[in-house]
């Protein structure tokens, strides 16, 4: 008969709730990236950050995470370097942006 640690349990599921409400469903999730974004000649702040996004798009060409959430789970402090990222994504035809007032931008990506 198999021991099941209740207590462990509990704690993995304590832990998802304690992340954002829009990043629950990703915890044990997965992203499939094309092998094009993989292999493109860019930096890799870049294809990691659109590969962030391709998470949150999930099957879909848009998302709208905002810049503070996309520092946290990219694991970077600077949320001026994301949006310059951001910009240079843009500026090479990988996502478009439609800027909203008071709410995060819509991205669309366009490479997939």
């Amino acid at each position: 008969m198999q021991h099941i640690d209740f207590n462990e349990q509990l704690k993995q599921i304590q832990d998802v709730l304690k992340l954002p409400k829009e990043m629950r469903w990703m915890k044990d999730g997965f992203t499939i990236v094309p092998n094009s974004i993989l292999t493109a000649d860019i930096p890799k702040e870049l294809k990691m950050l659109y590969i962030v996004l391709l998470m949150f798009a999930f099957k879909k060409k848009q998302c709208f995470p905002s810049i503070k959430l996309l520092c946290g789970t990219l694991g970077v402090s600077s949320e001026r370097g994301v949006q310059k990222n951001i910009n240079r994504l843009k500026e090479m035809g990988w996502i478009r942006i439609e800027y909203r007032t008071g709410k995060p931008s819509v991205y669309t990506l366009m490479k997939s």
